[in-house]
Parts: structure tokens; sequence; C-alpha cells
């Protein structure tokens, strides 16, 4: 890899006069690097923001919606699953759907339980954590179109609550009271 030639380095460290020779691939790193020690002094807790003025405000649970909870930063579909009564209900709906093309209806409750997890995800993914009211960019641009949905969201409909409830216990606990 070639290294960045000494005047692009001049402009883009401007505070490091060095001789040393900067690999094209560490740029993004050190670029990164700089800003953040530049932006650490200006960092807050994750729960307290500032408003307009510049004064400090703790968020209060109705101030984040309980989509933002999901599968990618808790155990929240791990925890419906635990429940023996809740799984048996998955399992039942999970075995009707369409896109089942591995033969579940037969399979072991650990093949079962990870493809209800799949299911859930799915049906968690399109029926609440991607859902936004932003404007498209793209004119043309649609959701994909999932087989079975009817079926998923009978599934959905069914862990909602449960979800919701994991959600909120979730943010209670990391919120200062």
């Amino acid at each position: 890899m070639d290294s960045v030639p000494t005047n692009i380095t001049h402009v883009l460290f401007p505070k490091q006069r060095t001789n040393t020779n900067i690999k094209w691939g560490a740029i993004p790193q050190l670029l990164h690097a700089s800003i953040r020690l530049e932006n650490s002094s200006q960092l807050i807790p994750p729960m307290i923001t500032r408003n307009k003025e510049g004064s400090t405000v703790v968020l209060k649970i109705s101030d984040i919606t309980l989509a933002g909870i999901d599968f990618h930063c808790c155990n929240v579909l791990e925890s419906i699953l635990s429940d023996r009564i809740m799984f048996s209900n998955i399992c039942e709906k999970v075995k009707k759907l369409e896109f089942n093309d591995d033969g579940m209806i037969h399979a072991d409750e650990t093949k079962l339980r990870e493809y209800a997890l799949k299911c859930l995800e799915k049906c968690m993914w399109r029926f609440s954590s991607s859902i936004n009211n932003r404007r498209l960019i793209f004119a043309g641009t649609a959701d994909d179109v999932v087989r079975g949905e009817a079926l998923l969201y009978n599934l959905w409909e069914m862990v909602v609550p449960g979800i919701n409830a994991y959600a909120s216990r979730y943010l209670a606990r990391r919120l200062v009271q």
C-alpha cells in the first residue's frame, strides 16, 4: 500500500508536522481518532441530553420509543421464548408458516427454538423496528414483500404485549430515577 503524499498529510493533520510515512489505509482511523479526542470533552451519558438553552435534561421513559428496544441490543426475544407456554404457542404458529422450507413440523426442540427465534426476529423487524415516518429519498423504493406476512403478523400480535413489557422494564432499569 502506498504512502500518503506529505502535502496531503499536512492538510489532513495540520497540527502534526511529522515526516513519518502514513499509509492510505491508516487515514480513516487517524482522522476518527483526532475527532474523538477533540469531542471527548463534549460527551455526555447516554440517557441525558441538553436542551436549546444548554440545560441538562434527563430523558423519561415516554421520550423513548419501545421499538428501539429490539433483538439488536438486548435479549428480548430470548426472554419471550423462555416462557414455556408462550414458546409452545409460538411453535404452533411457526409450524404453519408457508416459508418453512426445512421440515420444522417434526424438528427437535432446539431446531424449533432456533427457527422460532428467526421468525420472531423477522416479525420484530417487519412490524416494529424497521418502521419509521421519514419520507423516502428515492421514488419507487418499496418494502420487500415477506412471504407468509399475514401469518407473521398473527405471530407478532401474539408476542407484542410481552415484548413491550420487556422493553418497558429494560428502559426503567437503565434510566436515572
